[in-house]
């Protein structure tokens, strides 16, 4: 049997589904309208159907905005008890002395006159000054896939420089 979860089923389906509050469901076959109401057409059941369906579907959506809500609150909620992104004296210290190591890879790679002219220009802009890959494509004068490439090298550079 059918519930209100799957209107989709439902509305493929030769009957009409009636969903009760208690979340249990009774299915219509067009054979039983028409034996519990003769004085109706197949064509009446047809519209009755559609309205049935059309009801169901209303249903089914705000039931998900509904817990789409709900799920948002129970999200807010959880946030609150999450440690806060406050980095502590440790991790502050720490953070810090993976930023030193950083720059004198970096400073270490650019000096080593192993890198393009280009591709020096790309790692100060990308890497020091934070540009996007489009802002370098437009200062180059170039296509952001190359910009991209030349990054792409850049970082695995940077790797092995580690």
């Amino acid at each position: 049997m059918l519930s209100k979860q799957e209107w989709n089923a439902n509305k493929d389906s030769a009957s009409i589904i009636y969903c009760f509050e208690d979340g249990t469901t009774k299915e219509i076959t067009m054979a039983e309208y028409l034996r519990a109401h003769p004085e109706h057409s197949a064509e009446d059941f047809r519209i009755i159907k559609e309205l049935s369906d059309e009801l169901l579907h209303t249903f089914y959506l705000s039931d998900k905005r509904a817990e789409n809500y709900l799920s948002d609150r129970t999200f807010e909620t959880a946030t609150k008890h999450i440690a806060s992104s406050e980095l502590g004296p440790l991790e502050s210290l720490l953070r810090k002395e993976q930023l030193r190591f950083a720059f004198r890879v970096a400073a270490r790679l650019l000096h080593s006159g192993k890198l393009t002219a280009v591709q020096r220009r790309c790692f100060i802009a990308y890497f020091i000054k934070g540009k996007t890959v489009a802002e370098i494509a437009h200062d180059e004068k170039t296509y952001r896939m190359t910009i991209w490439r030349h990054i792409r090298r850049l970082e695995a550079a940077l790797r092995d420089a580690v």
